[in-house]
């Protein structure tokens, strides 16, 4: 009787130990993967934020350089009809004195 005793002490305390250590492994298990899961979307968000600030960055280079360039051609513009207005001035300048002084 004793001995019987004994022995299903023993079987239920390896049960014991075989149930709490499946449990810790499960429970270990579903730790790592919210970990995991939980820096993966982390990765992610940075993923996202870094890719909305390069656009947002190329956006605004752009538009620096749209700008730029617009300055650039008006002040071509403006100093190509400047330049044309001054030999237009010229020529009839030297058309008037041609005509005085022909005269």
């Amino acid at each position: 009787m004793v001995l019987v005793l004994v022995v299903l002490v023993v079987v239920l305390l390896v049960v014991l130990v075989v149930v709490l250590v499946v449990v810790l492994v499960v429970v270990l298990v579903v730790v790592l993967v919210v970990v995991l899961v939980v820096v993966l979307v982390m990765l992610l968000v940075m993923l996202i934020v870094v890719l909305v600030v390069l656009i947002v960055v190329l956006i605004v280079l752009i538009v620096l350089i749209l700008v730029v360039l617009l300055i650039v051609v008006r002040h071509l513009a403006s100093f190509r009809w400047c330049s044309t207005q001054e030999t237009t001035n010229y020529q009839v300048n030297w058309r008037i004195s041609k005509k005085t002084n022909g005269s």
